[in-house]
C-alpha cells in the first residue's frame, strides 16, 4: 500500500532536480556573461592604448614592426615575380633550352632593391611566430565540442608526440545573452573606434611608404647601379613614396586639429 507521504516524496524529487538544473543553468549563464563582459573590457582597454590618437610607445612599435614585416612581404613577392619566376621558367624548358636563353637585364637590376634588411627579416619572423598562436579554423571545426563554449586542438611535435593546446573560444556556442551584450557594445563603440582605426591605418601606410623610400635611397647609396634607366626610375619611386607619406601625415594632422577644435 502506497502512503501519501511516499507519493509526495516521489513527486518532490523531480521538481527538486528541475530546480537544481535550472539554478545551475542560471549560474552558468551569469558566469558566461561575466566572462564576456570582462573580455569586452579588456578589448576596449587594449584598443584605447593601441588606437590612442596622440600615439604612444606601444602604438609606435606596432606600426613600425608591422611596416617592416609588410615591406619584407612585398619584397618577397616582387622578388619571386621578377627574379625567381623567370629563372624557374628557363629551368623548366625542355632539352635544357633555358641554359641558352640569357637572363633578362631587369632581373639583375632590380634584385638589389628587393633584398630584405636585417630588421625586416626579424619583423617578418616575429609576425610569423605570432601568427602561429592564432586560432586555426580547420582544427577548430574538427575538434568541435557541442556541449562547451571552447574547443581544444592538438599539435604534433617533431618527435611524434601529441600535446593539447590552450582551449580556444568557439563563437558558434555563444548564447543569446552574450550576443546581445556584444552587439550592444559594438553599436555603442564603433562610432568611437572606427575613426581611430582609420588614423592607425594612415600611420601604418605613411610608415610603410617611408620605409620603401629609405630602402631605395639606401640601395642607391650602397649598391653600384650602373643602369641609368633603373637609377632614374628608382629615384622617382623613392620621391613618390616620400611625398605620399608626407601627404598622409599632413592629412592626419589636419584631421586631428579639426577634431580637437570641434571638441572644444
Amino acid at each position: 500500500m502506497v502512503t501519501s507521504g511516499s507519493m509526495a516524496c516521489t513527486t518532490q524529487q523531480p521538481q527538486q532536480q528541475e530546480q537544481e538544473g535550472a539554478s545551475e543553468n542560471n549560474n552558468k549563464k551569469v558566469e558566461e556573461l561575466a566572462d564576456t563582459a570582462a573580455a569586452i573590457t579588456l578589448a576596449k582597454d587594449s584598443a584605447d592604448i593601441l588606437l590612442a590618437p596622440e600615439g604612444n610607445l606601444m602604438q609606435q612599435l606596432l606600426v613600425t614592426e608591422s611596416a617592416k614585416a609588410a615591406s619584407a612581404g612585398v619584397k618577397d613577392a616582387l622578388f619571386d615575380a621578377m627574379v625567381e619566376s623567370p629563372k624557374r621558367f628557363r629551368e623548366s624548358l625542355p632539352l635544357n633550352l633555358g641554359s641558352i636563353l640569357p637572363a633578362s637585364p631587369l632581373e639583375g637590376a632590380v634584385a638589389p632593391f628587393l633584398q630584405k634588411t636585417n630588421d625586416e627579416e626579424k619583423a617578418q619572423t616575429l609576425v610569423r611566430k605570432l601568427s602561429a598562436f592564432l586560432p586555426n579554423g580547420d582544427q577548430q571545426q574538427q575538434q568541435h565540442t557541442p556541449t562547451t563554449t571552447t574547443t581544444t586542438s592538438t599539435t604534433t611535435t617533431s618527435n611524434g608526440a601529441q600535446q593539447q593546446d590552450t582551449p580556444q573560444f568557439d563563437p558558434s556556442q555563444v548564447n543569446a545573452e552574450q550576443l546581445a551584450l556584444v552587439a550592444k557594445e559594438l553599436r555603442e563603440n564603433i562610432p568611437k573606434y572606427a575613426p581611430l582605426v582609420g588614423q592607425l591605418g594612415g600611420k601604418f601606410a605613411s610608415t610603410l611608404l617611408e620605409t620603401a623610400s629609405n630602402n631605395i635611397e639606401r640601395t642607391l647609396d650602397e649598391e653600384k647601379v650602373d643602369d641609368d634607366l633603373v637609377r632614374t626610375a628608382a629615384k622617382q619611386l623613392s620621391s613618390v613614396a616620400s611625398q605620399s607619406a608626407e601627404a598622409i601625415k599632413q592629412q592626419q594632422q589636419q584631421q586631428s586639429s579639426s577634431s580637437s577644435s570641434s571638441s572644444k
